[in-house]
């Protein structure tokens, strides 16, 4: 689940296919998602819960990959490859990566699948999901993100059974954890230390 923008993330269906947890007691199971370093979190969890993940990353991990999954640098997905159950992104948003979650990658899913989108609403194709969803391949979405914000309140999304949305809030930043960013920025500034948190405007994030 860390990942970045490059042409490589238009081979994204390999990197987003597996199986997640259904019950108190799961067996193991397989998933991969889409996600920038937003994404260590979440495959942390996700690995505490008995899934098997296959991690997409652009930059190598900062540490060894959690929960023992298995981490593939923009390859080029295998056709052969089971889809996904869940696809969960939280991707940045850079012109190479805009629509990629479109049909093309979602109709891989397994018949039944969904999509936690967490990402930029830039990132997904609207008109395919929601074909798919109608078609019955995908069991539904939850959006945290959308092209249009906020949607009109007569908008159908907000009716939709098969669809669950949330004000843009999935990832939020504390005082206190804003506070402690900006003094080890200043600390390694002025040590003349690598940012940890600097953007770079190459990449685009």
């Amino acid at each position: 689940m860390w990942s970045g923008s490059s042409t490589s993330w238009r081979a994204m269906p390999r990197m987003a296919c597996g199986r997640t947890c259904h019950c108190a007691a799961p067996p193991r199971s397989a998933s991969r998602s889409l996600g920038g370093s937003m994404g260590r979190a979440i495959a942390q969890t996700m690995a505490t819960l008995g899934v098997d993940l296959t991690v997409a990353v652009r930059p190598p991990p900062g540490g060894p990959s959690a929960g023992g999954y298995v981490t593939h640098r923009g390859r080029q997905p295998r056709r052969r490859d089971p889809g996904a159950d869940y696809v969960i992104n939280v991707l940045p948003i850079t012109a190479q990566i805009r629509d990629v979650l479109n049909r093309e990658l979602l109709e891989r899913m397994r018949r039944g699948g969904g999509l936690i989108q967490m990402g930029r609403g830039e990132h997904l194709v609207e008109e395919d999901l929601m074909a798919l969803i109608d078609e019955g391949h995908l069991a539904g979405a939850s959006f945290d993100v959308l092209r249009q914000e906020p949607l009109p309140a007569d908008h159908p999304y907000w009716q939709h059974p098969k669809l669950r949305i949330t004000p843009h809030v999935a990832s939020g930043a504390t005082p206190h954890a804003v506070a402690a960013q900006l003094v080890q920025s200043v600390q390694e500034l002025r040590d003349g230390q690598p940012l940890s948190f600097e953007v770079d405007p190459g990449t685009g994030y």
